[in-house]
């Protein structure tokens, strides 16, 4: 992080400690720490910068605010200083509710993270506030507070009106409680970061009429379910049309994508499972994580030994696992002759002990015609 090199040693670890709290981060991004600079007008800055803007995740976008300690005193609580924006929408939380600020300790390193959290859960109840006295947002708010369904967290922002229309453009960020915690390990391994998802509605003036909304999908799981704007999502009416009934539905279509792919890996080890347990000791190697490999190595009574490698998808069994032969002494451009077989009996209805029996019959089916495909069109090694 650049800004070690040149924050006074009193601030990095209160700056540091701020991207570890996870009420801070991983609400729909990262913070950031950018403008670093120094009081000083002049001289040199190295290790004495004292100011810098702190960019914070906040109803899908960032909230900005600066930051300034006094070098010369850097054991002394920072000002903080709003954005323009804020100004327009009166944001002034009252000092009594920062307690972190009044009762502010340079010795604890989470005294900045502390004093954030709370600007942001302050920044969290002004703009609730402000759709208050708005009939159609405040129904909004308040019928999805009050629904059965579990929603760790729904913020509210207000853009502030401008010279072309009277009413601010409000935006719902609404956190989904997707139960992402069942999706396999093998997909997680290589996706470190929070898992989550998020259904962004901005209602246009006037009176909220116009409604547009969005999904989000944090990279970990965007990178598992695919692009959240490839997920089609349920039509919205503006007339008809309201959060507490359309968040529900968007959940139910997330949950059962984790679902379906859950169920699937689940199918994939159930059949690895029943494959070796009828192949025995012919098992070469098989996919220990995501269970969609399998090889075997095969000898026909005639001595032909020959290797069977099994590819299923992660769509089985719904798709038909790809089933391929390989010559151990027959080649083809150099390499190892292998032959995929077309027309293996299967059906994805079949339970996992079937699947696995009709394999290798019609292996042990196609071994003559396999035999004659190596001769005439491969090479001997």
């Amino acid at each position: 992080m650049s800004f070690q090199k040149s924050l006074h040693p009193v601030l990095v670890p209160l700056v540091e400690e701020c991207f570890r709290n996870d009420k801070i981060n991983g609400q729909g991004g990262m913070m950031a720490i950018t403008g670093v600079k120094s009081s000083l007008i002049n001289g040199p800055t190295d290790k004495l910068c004292d100011r810098f803007t702190v960019s914070v995740p906040y109803c899908g976008s960032h909230i900005k605010w600066e930051v300034i300690f006094n070098h010369k005193y850097p054991t002394e609580p920072p000002d903080i200083v709003w954005s323009a924006d804020d100004d327009i929408n009166n944001f002034d939380p009252e000092i009594d509710n920062l307690q972190s600020l009044v009762d502010w300790n340079h010795k604890d390193n989470l005294s900045l993270s502390h004093l954030l959290e709370e600007l942001l859960e302050e920044y969290r109840r002004h703009h609730k506030s402000l759709i208050s006295s708005h009939q159609r947002l405040n129904f909004e708010y308040n019928t999805l507070k009050e629904s059965n369904m579990s929603l760790s967290q729904i913020d509210i922002h207000c853009q502030p009106p401008t010279t072309k229309q009277s009413e601010p453009v409000t935006t719902f960020y609404i956190r989904l409680e997707v139960d992402f915690s069942t999706l396999p390990a093998y997909l997680s391994k290589d996706n470190p970061g929070a898992s989550f998802a998020a259904l962004t509605a901005v209602f246009h003036p006037p009176n909220a009429s116009k409604v547009d909304i969005s999904l989000y999908l944090s990279p970990s799981i965007e990178r598992i379910l695919g692009s959240a704007a490839n997920i089609k999502l349920p039509s919205w009416n503006s007339e008809d049309s309201y959060l507490m009934d359309y968040v529900p539905n968007v959940h139910k279509i997330l949950q059962e994508k984790v679902e379906g792919i859950v169920q699937n890996f689940v199918r994939r080890k159930e059949y690895i499972a029943a494959l070796l347990g009828l192949m025995g000791q012919s098992v070469l190697e098989y996919d220990t994580e995501s269970y969609m490999k399998i090889a075997f190595l095969f000898e026909s009574n005639q001595g032909f030994c020959f290797i069977a490698h099994l590819n299923l998808t992660e769509a089985f069994p719904s798709e038909v696992p790809i089933l391929s032969l390989y010559s151990i002494y027959h080649k083809y451009d150099g390499r190892p002759f292998q032959y995929i077989l077309e027309g293996m009996p299967y059906s994805s209805h079949w339970d996992a002990e079937e699947k696995a029996w009709r394999m290798k019959t019609h292996i042990a089916q196609v071994i003559p015609k396999f035999m004659e495909i190596c001769r005439t069109s491969g090479e001997l090694l």
